[in-house]
Protein backbone atom coordinates (compact mmCIF):
# COMPACT_ATOMS: atom_id res chain seq x y z
CA UNK A 1 0.00 0.00 0.00
CA UNK A 2 1.41 3.42 -0.93
CA UNK A 3 2.14 6.05 1.72
CA UNK A 4 -0.71 8.22 0.46
CA UNK A 5 -3.18 5.36 0.63
CA UNK A 6 -1.97 4.47 4.13
CA UNK A 7 -2.59 8.02 5.33
CA UNK A 8 -6.06 8.05 3.82
CA UNK A 9 -6.83 4.72 5.48
CA UNK A 10 -5.48 5.78 8.87
CA UNK A 11 -7.26 9.10 9.10
CA UNK A 12 -10.55 8.43 7.35
CA UNK A 13 -11.49 4.76 7.42
CA UNK A 14 -9.99 3.64 10.73
CA UNK A 15 -11.57 6.34 12.89
CA UNK A 16 -14.97 5.38 11.51
CA UNK A 17 -14.33 1.73 12.35
CA UNK A 18 -12.84 2.02 15.80
CA UNK A 19 -13.87 5.36 17.26
CA UNK A 20 -17.25 6.83 18.18
CA UNK A 21 -19.98 6.66 20.78
CA UNK A 22 -22.76 4.14 20.36
CA UNK A 23 -26.45 4.33 21.20
CA UNK A 24 -27.72 1.99 23.89
CA UNK A 25 -30.69 -0.26 23.22
CA UNK A 26 -34.00 1.63 23.10
CA UNK A 27 -35.57 -1.37 24.89
CA UNK A 28 -33.89 -0.36 28.17
CA UNK A 29 -36.64 0.93 30.43
CA UNK A 30 -36.34 4.15 32.42
CA UNK A 31 -32.92 4.78 30.96
CA UNK A 32 -31.19 7.67 29.26
CA UNK A 33 -28.73 6.74 26.53
CA UNK A 34 -25.88 8.62 24.87
CA UNK A 35 -25.79 11.13 27.70
CA UNK A 36 -22.38 12.37 26.58
CA UNK A 37 -23.70 14.17 23.51
CA UNK A 38 -21.97 17.56 23.68
CA UNK A 39 -23.59 20.93 23.12
CA UNK A 40 -21.88 21.68 19.83
CA UNK A 41 -20.32 25.05 19.22
CA UNK A 42 -22.73 25.58 16.32
CA UNK A 43 -25.54 25.75 18.89
CA UNK A 44 -23.88 28.58 20.81
CA UNK A 45 -24.46 31.85 19.00
CA UNK A 46 -21.62 34.24 18.26
CA UNK A 47 -23.33 36.81 20.48
CA UNK A 48 -23.45 34.31 23.34
CA UNK A 49 -19.80 33.40 22.89
CA UNK A 50 -18.74 37.04 22.88
CA UNK A 51 -20.73 37.57 26.08
CA UNK A 52 -19.05 34.64 27.87
CA UNK A 53 -15.60 35.62 26.62
CA UNK A 54 -15.91 39.00 28.36
CA UNK A 55 -15.40 37.09 31.63
CA UNK A 56 -12.89 34.60 30.21
CA UNK A 57 -10.46 36.85 28.33
CA UNK A 58 -8.39 39.63 29.85
CA UNK A 59 -10.16 43.04 29.78
CA UNK A 60 -10.35 44.45 26.26
CA UNK A 61 -8.97 41.27 24.67
CA UNK A 62 -12.16 39.81 23.14
CA UNK A 63 -11.90 39.77 19.36
CA UNK A 64 -13.01 37.98 16.20
CA UNK A 65 -10.48 35.86 14.32
CA UNK A 66 -11.30 33.98 11.12
CA UNK A 67 -14.97 34.63 11.82
CA UNK A 68 -14.90 33.11 15.33
CA UNK A 69 -14.89 34.79 18.77
CA UNK A 70 -11.61 34.37 20.65
CA UNK A 71 -9.22 36.04 23.10
CA UNK A 72 -6.65 38.26 21.42
CA UNK A 73 -4.06 37.02 23.93
CA UNK A 74 -4.05 34.06 26.30
CA UNK A 75 -5.55 34.93 29.71
CA UNK A 76 -2.96 35.24 32.47
CA UNK A 77 -4.47 32.33 34.44
CA UNK A 78 -3.79 29.88 31.58
CA UNK A 79 -0.48 28.25 30.66
CA UNK A 80 -0.26 30.53 27.64
CA UNK A 81 0.06 28.27 24.66
CA UNK A 82 -0.84 27.46 22.03
CA UNK A 83 -2.82 30.68 21.68
CA UNK A 84 -6.27 31.31 20.16
CA UNK A 85 -8.59 30.39 23.05
CA UNK A 86 -12.09 29.55 21.84
CA UNK A 87 -15.31 28.22 23.35
CA UNK A 88 -16.26 24.68 22.36
CA UNK A 89 -19.07 23.87 24.81
CA UNK A 90 -21.14 25.40 27.60
CA UNK A 91 -23.15 23.65 30.32
CA UNK A 92 -25.56 25.81 32.30
CA UNK A 93 -26.59 24.68 35.78
CA UNK A 94 -25.88 25.32 39.46
CA UNK A 95 -22.56 23.71 40.33
CA UNK A 96 -21.33 25.48 43.48
CA UNK A 97 -24.51 25.97 45.54
CA UNK A 98 -28.31 25.63 45.26
CA UNK A 99 -29.97 28.36 43.22
CA UNK A 100 -26.79 29.65 41.60
CA UNK A 101 -26.89 30.64 37.93
CA UNK A 102 -23.67 29.30 36.48
CA UNK A 103 -22.13 27.99 33.28
CA UNK A 104 -19.16 25.66 32.82
CA UNK A 105 -17.40 26.62 29.60
CA UNK A 106 -15.09 24.22 27.78
CA UNK A 107 -12.30 26.03 25.96
CA UNK A 108 -9.63 25.04 23.47
CA UNK A 109 -6.26 26.74 23.17
CA UNK A 110 -3.83 28.37 25.60
CA UNK A 111 -3.01 25.01 27.21
CA UNK A 112 -0.63 22.21 26.20
CA UNK A 113 -2.44 19.63 28.36
CA UNK A 114 -5.48 18.23 26.50
CA UNK A 115 -5.46 21.38 24.38
CA UNK A 116 -7.63 23.49 26.66
CA UNK A 117 -9.51 23.68 29.96
CA UNK A 118 -12.78 24.55 31.67
CA UNK A 119 -13.89 27.91 33.09
CA UNK A 120 -16.70 28.23 35.63
CA UNK A 121 -18.66 31.47 35.36
CA UNK A 122 -21.42 32.87 37.57
CA UNK A 123 -24.12 35.32 36.54
CA UNK A 124 -24.46 38.51 38.56
CA UNK A 125 -25.93 41.98 38.00
CA UNK A 126 -22.93 43.00 35.89
CA UNK A 127 -23.00 39.91 33.67
CA UNK A 128 -20.67 36.95 34.05
CA UNK A 129 -17.79 36.68 36.50
CA UNK A 130 -15.11 34.00 36.60
CA UNK A 131 -15.12 31.71 39.66
CA UNK A 132 -12.43 29.17 38.82
CA UNK A 133 -10.46 27.55 36.02
CA UNK A 134 -9.24 23.96 35.57
CA UNK A 135 -6.39 23.67 33.08
CA UNK A 136 -6.51 20.47 31.04
CA UNK A 137 -9.98 19.45 32.24
CA UNK A 138 -12.24 19.22 29.19
CA UNK A 139 -16.00 19.48 29.73
CA UNK A 140 -17.24 19.08 26.16
CA UNK A 141 -18.65 15.56 26.80
CA UNK A 142 -20.32 15.30 30.20
CA UNK A 143 -23.27 13.74 32.01
CA UNK A 144 -25.01 15.64 34.80
CA UNK A 145 -25.95 14.25 38.23
CA UNK A 146 -27.95 16.22 40.80
CA UNK A 147 -26.52 15.61 44.24
CA UNK A 148 -28.26 15.41 47.62
CA UNK A 149 -26.94 18.93 48.28
CA UNK A 150 -28.97 20.18 45.30
CA UNK A 151 -25.96 21.00 43.18
CA UNK A 152 -24.93 19.43 39.88
CA UNK A 153 -21.78 17.34 39.47
CA UNK A 154 -20.49 15.85 36.23
CA UNK A 155 -19.00 12.69 34.79
CA UNK A 156 -16.86 13.85 31.87
CA UNK A 157 -15.15 11.86 29.15
CA UNK A 158 -12.04 13.44 27.63
CA UNK A 159 -9.12 12.37 25.51
CA UNK A 160 -5.97 13.44 23.70
CA UNK A 161 -4.15 11.90 20.75
CA UNK A 162 -0.43 11.82 20.01
CA UNK A 163 1.18 10.02 17.06
CA UNK A 164 -1.97 8.01 16.46
CA UNK A 165 -2.34 6.86 20.06
CA UNK A 166 -5.46 8.07 21.82
CA UNK A 167 -5.56 8.18 25.61
CA UNK A 168 -8.65 9.09 27.54
CA UNK A 169 -10.19 9.44 30.97
CA UNK A 170 -13.65 9.30 32.43
CA UNK A 171 -13.59 11.60 35.45
CA UNK A 172 -16.00 12.82 38.09
CA UNK A 173 -16.02 16.57 38.72
CA UNK A 174 -17.59 18.30 41.71
CA UNK A 175 -17.53 22.11 41.95
CA UNK A 176 -19.40 22.37 45.25
CA UNK A 177 -18.49 25.53 47.20
CA UNK A 178 -16.34 26.65 44.24
CA UNK A 179 -13.78 23.92 45.01
CA UNK A 180 -12.96 21.61 42.13
CA UNK A 181 -12.74 17.95 43.20
CA UNK A 182 -11.81 15.38 40.57
CA UNK A 183 -12.06 11.60 40.81
CA UNK A 184 -10.77 9.21 38.15
CA UNK A 185 -13.36 6.61 37.13
CA UNK A 186 -11.75 4.99 34.10
CA UNK A 187 -8.61 5.31 31.98
CA UNK A 188 -8.79 4.15 28.38
CA UNK A 189 -6.46 3.68 25.42
CA UNK A 190 -6.63 3.11 21.67
CA UNK A 191 -3.64 2.74 19.32
CA UNK A 192 -5.57 1.78 16.17
CA UNK A 193 -4.57 4.98 14.34
CA UNK A 194 -0.83 4.43 14.92
CA UNK A 195 -0.59 1.46 12.52
CA UNK A 196 0.58 -0.92 15.29
CA UNK A 197 1.91 -4.46 15.20
CA UNK A 198 -0.13 -5.13 18.32
CA UNK A 199 -3.57 -3.57 18.29
CA UNK A 200 -4.82 -2.59 21.74
CA UNK A 201 -8.12 -0.76 22.07
CA UNK A 202 -9.89 -0.14 25.37
CA UNK A 203 -12.59 2.25 24.28
CA UNK A 204 -15.81 3.37 26.07
CA UNK A 205 -18.34 3.26 23.25
CA UNK A 206 -21.73 3.24 24.96
CA UNK A 207 -23.10 5.08 27.99
CA UNK A 208 -26.46 4.64 29.69
CA UNK A 209 -28.07 6.27 32.72
CA UNK A 210 -30.54 4.22 34.73
CA UNK A 211 -31.28 3.11 38.30
CA UNK A 212 -29.31 -0.14 38.25
CA UNK A 213 -29.53 -0.95 41.97
CA UNK A 214 -33.14 0.20 42.51
CA UNK A 215 -32.30 2.79 45.17
CA UNK A 216 -34.17 5.61 43.47
CA UNK A 217 -31.02 7.26 42.10
CA UNK A 218 -29.85 7.27 38.48
CA UNK A 219 -26.52 5.48 37.95
CA UNK A 220 -24.11 5.28 35.01
CA UNK A 221 -23.30 2.25 32.86
CA UNK A 222 -20.25 2.27 30.58
CA UNK A 223 -19.78 -0.38 27.90
CA UNK A 224 -16.11 -0.73 27.04
CA UNK A 225 -14.96 -2.27 23.75
CA UNK A 226 -11.78 -4.30 24.31
CA UNK A 227 -9.45 -5.50 21.58
CA UNK A 228 -5.96 -7.02 21.95
CA UNK A 229 -4.58 -8.65 18.83
CA UNK A 230 -1.23 -9.00 17.10
CA UNK A 231 -0.90 -8.59 13.34
CA UNK A 232 0.09 -11.87 11.60
CA UNK A 233 3.79 -11.99 10.70
CA UNK A 234 3.09 -12.15 6.95
CA UNK A 235 1.78 -8.56 6.98
CA UNK A 236 4.15 -5.58 7.36
CA UNK A 237 1.65 -3.65 9.50
CA UNK A 238 -1.90 -3.41 10.80
CA UNK A 239 -3.05 -1.26 7.89
CA UNK A 240 -1.56 -3.70 5.37
CA UNK A 241 -3.37 -6.59 7.07
CA UNK A 242 -6.73 -4.81 6.93
CA UNK A 243 -6.15 -3.71 3.32
CA UNK A 244 -5.33 -7.31 2.36
CA UNK A 245 -8.65 -8.47 3.77
CA UNK A 246 -7.40 -10.09 6.97
CA UNK A 247 -10.28 -10.54 9.38
CA UNK A 248 -9.39 -9.65 12.92
CA UNK A 249 -11.30 -11.17 15.79
CA UNK A 250 -14.46 -9.42 16.92
CA UNK A 251 -13.79 -7.00 19.74
CA UNK A 252 -14.91 -8.05 23.19
CA UNK A 253 -17.11 -5.93 25.41
CA UNK A 254 -17.03 -5.32 29.15
CA UNK A 255 -19.69 -3.54 31.17
CA UNK A 256 -18.90 -1.22 34.05
CA UNK A 257 -21.64 0.14 36.31
CA UNK A 258 -20.95 3.15 38.51
CA UNK A 259 -23.53 3.61 41.26
CA UNK A 260 -24.53 7.14 42.28
CA UNK A 261 -24.83 7.49 46.06
CA UNK A 262 -26.09 11.06 45.95
CA UNK A 263 -22.66 12.64 46.13
CA UNK A 264 -20.35 10.70 43.79
CA UNK A 265 -20.09 7.67 41.50
CA UNK A 266 -18.74 4.42 42.95
CA UNK A 267 -17.85 1.30 40.95
CA UNK A 268 -20.41 -1.45 41.54
CA UNK A 269 -19.00 -4.59 43.23
CA UNK A 270 -20.34 -6.58 40.28
CA UNK A 271 -18.05 -4.58 37.96
CA UNK A 272 -14.82 -5.01 39.90
CA UNK A 273 -13.64 -8.07 37.93
CA UNK A 274 -14.17 -6.30 34.59
CA UNK A 275 -12.35 -3.18 35.85
CA UNK A 276 -9.43 -5.37 37.00
CA UNK A 277 -9.17 -6.89 33.50
CA UNK A 278 -9.19 -3.42 31.92
CA UNK A 279 -6.53 -2.10 34.30
CA UNK A 280 -4.31 -5.13 33.66
CA UNK A 281 -4.40 -4.54 29.91
CA UNK A 282 -3.83 -0.81 30.38
CA UNK A 283 -0.73 -1.55 32.44
CA UNK A 284 0.79 -3.27 29.40
CA UNK A 285 0.49 -0.02 27.41
CA UNK A 286 2.22 2.28 29.91
CA UNK A 287 5.48 2.49 27.97
CA UNK A 288 3.83 2.96 24.56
Amino acid sequence: MTTLKRRFFLYTILPAVFIGFGIASPKAKAAETSGFTPILIENISVTRQLDLLQAICEPGQVTMRAGAPTCNTCPSYTSGGPADLRITNAIESNFTRPGASEVLVDTTGCEPANGGGSVLLEADKRGWSRILYRAGFRSNECVRFRTLKQTVSLACNMSSIDQGIQRGKLEWLSLRDAKATQQSLLDWYDNSQSNPRRLVSIFPHRFMKSDFNSDGRVDLQVNVRVRDETVPAKYPSFVDAVAAGHRFKKAGSLRLVYLFDGSTLVLSPNSEAAKTDIDALLEQTRDH
